[in-house]
């Protein structure tokens, strides 16, 4: 019943939003159609829809997938040989902590995941070194988490430079290190830093957005957001390991593109896995197959019990961060921060396993969506990418001959109130109701969101990529009209 209210709610919303000009259209629709659950179904009801979207990948045939021109497989490959060149240049061969040799192969249905062979060197004593690698400036890395690991807006753009383009690791290990996890749970640090380098290269660095470092960002910001003194005490050790190991595997060999498309193109991995949160239920398969590998399983030494609900629970939060369930997800954190229950102590009580996986599950999904809550500089930067994203999707389907998904067109999208949109239907009631739940800890985010939506609304900041964008479409309109007349 609060998932129907929250909806009809926001319908009613977006309903006034949307009837001024196209821009407002457009992103009611993307609204709707990336936040709401029901989207895939009122799409095959419209009689207006083409058909290849109205079959959904059940209409399409396999060989579709060739005729998209969009292969993971290739994707992979292309960002693994940039890796593999990355790791063998001169200058970083000195300093790196990891020998690249022959490639191996996570074996997978549907694809096949390339990642770098590694040795991880360690110290005469046996010690991996602080960041769990070399880097070519481990002194200024080192010295950027020890002042921002453990606070809300690290640099992470930064932070990839400085090491080598090894955010993710350099992040995971000093996390789990910090924690103490390694201790806890007999992670053996060296076989840690290889699966996490594993991981990091199966991460597409092609993609402006979902690449490595969106991975470390997430991660990062779930290990802060754990912090939260309403939280003290409310989960356990495998609850916190499990939510870390999520947040790092959650976007892994995304291919750039969403949901819809993967379904509307019959991509073999939409008929995988019928539909239903394909990239999602992708990213978990590459993730735990990779344990797989020779020297890659982290968690070896934990008992049967503890895995088999270290799995169940790392399933939970990834499917949760299928942004078609966050009005689900929104609805029921709300009906929680009405009715929880504090303790004496002024903590929250979250006795039964299903109220505390939801409570990660929010926790996951804001941290997955929180580029705006983060300094502008920042979030300016991952809005630039996210919408390049966008854009390359929407040349893609002009290319196929689709309806071009909403905020996917350069020749259209105004950024600024995209922005404004996104904020005000999405991320503010996502926020406010988490920073409700923990308060008074989530303050100072809310507060950044504010002071950034007021920077948009101000200074219009985003003009001028917009202004590039469609250029760019401009400019290949009259290359393509160029080869049609030759």
């Amino acid at each position: 019943m609060a998932y129907t209210k929250f909806k009809r709610l926001l319908s009613q919303k977006l309903g006034n939003f949307t009837s001024t000009d196209k821009t407002r259209n457009q992103i009611s629709e993307y609204i709707s159609k990336t936040f709401m659950d029901e989207y895939s179904e009122q799409e095959n009801n419209d009689g207006g829809s083409s058909n290849a979207l109205a079959g959904g990948s059940e209409g399409l045939s396999t060989s579709r997938t060739d005729v998209t021109g969009f292969s993971l497989e290739s994707s992979v490959d292309e960002a693994e040989s940039r890796t593999s060149r990355r790791h063998s240049r001169p200058d970083r061969q000195a300093s790196a902590s990891l020998t690249t040799t022959k490639s191996s192969s996570i074996t997978d249905p549907t694809s096949s995941v390339t990642t770098p062979n590694t040795t991880v060197c360690e110290s005469k004593s046996g010690q991996l070194p602080y960041l769990g690698i070399t880097t070519s400036n481990d002194a200024a890395v080192r010295k950027e988490l020890e002042e921002s690991l453990d606070t809300w807006g690290l640099n992470m753009f930064s932070l990839d430079a400085l090491s080598d383009q090894h955010s993710l690791t350099v992040v995971a290990y000093r996390i789990f290190s910090n924690r103490g996890l390694f201790s806890s749970f007999n992670i053996d640090p060296a076989t840690f830093v290889t699966y996490i380098l594993r991981l990091e290269s199966s991460y597409q660095i092609s993609n402006p957005y979902h690449n490595h470092i969106h991975g470390a960002d997430v991660l990062q910001a779930v290990h802060v957001l754990l912090q939260a003194e309403t939280l003290d005490g409310v989960f356990s050790d495998i609850e916190i390991l499990t939510t870390l190991f999520a947040s790092a595997i959650h976007d892994v060999h995304h291919p750039g593109v969403t949901n819809q498309f993967l379904v509307n193109t019959g991509h073999k991995l939409a008929l995988l896995y019928n539909d239903a949160s394909v990239l999602e239920n992708h990213h978990l398969s590459v993730a735990f197959k990779l344990l797989t590998e020779p020297g890659c399983d982290i968690f070896a030494n934990l008992a049967p019990k503890q895995r088999q609900f270290l799995r169940r629970l790392a399933i939970e939060l990834v499917l949760a961060t299928d942004m078609s369930k966050h009005m689900n997800l929104l609805a029921e954190l709300r009906t929680m921060v009405e009715t929880k229950e504090l303790t004496g102590t002024g903590f929250l009580s979250l006795d039964d396993h299903n109220d505390r996986s939801l409570v990660l599950q929010c926790m996951l999904h804001c941290a997955d969506l929180s580029t705006p809550t983060k300094p502008f500089e920042i979030y300016k930067q991952w809005t630039f990418r996210v919408m390049e994203e966008f854009f390359k999707q929407g040349d893609k389907e002009k290319e196929l001959g689709l309806e071009v998904s909403a905020m996917c067109d350069r020749d259209s999208v105004v950024v600024d109130k995209t922005q404004i949109g996104f904020i005000d239907f999405v991320i503010h009631p996502l926020w406010d109701t988490w920073c409700d739940l923990v308060h008074p800890s989530g303050e100072h985010i809310l507060e950044a969101l504010d002071a950034n939506r007021d920077i948009i609304i101000n200074e219009s900041p985003f003009k001028e990529f917009e202004n590039r964008a469609k250029k760019s479409a401009s400019n290949s309109s009259l290359e393509n009209t160029k080869d049609n007349e030759e």
